[in-house]
């Protein structure tokens, strides 16, 4: 595995791969997935990190990708303990999403 992907820790995945400026990032990358259909929280985290990776370095291998999935995947479920649980998470409508989207 590449340095850069071997040394990233899971907010530094999060901030460079899904963090896309809005106020809840979270709650938008969450949104996003299940207005999609998805409800699996690591399905989700697999196939955004297969998405980023290529865009943002082109070529990465299957290692690289499944390190920055599981990255995401700690970070967010980090984050949704440390605000008291699922319950606590506040999802975006699909037309809040589509407006935040339009807005970059």
């Amino acid at each position: 595995m590449r340095k850069v992907f071997k040394n990233l820790t899971p907010v530094q995945a999060f901030r460079k791969y899904a963090d896309v400026g809005v106020e809840k990032p979270v709650e938008f990358f969450l949104s996003n997935f299940i207005h999609e259909g998805y409800t699996d929280l690591t399905a989700m985290c697999r196939r955004y990190a297969a998405e980023a990776v290529e865009i943002e370095h082109r070529l990465a291998t299957t290692e690289e990708i499944a390190h920055v999935a599981e990255l995401l995947e700690k970070y967010i479920r980090d984050y949704v303990k440390k605000i008291g649980g699922v319950s606590k998470i506040k999802l975006y409508t699909k037309e809040e999403c589509n407006e935040m989207f339009e807005r970059d």
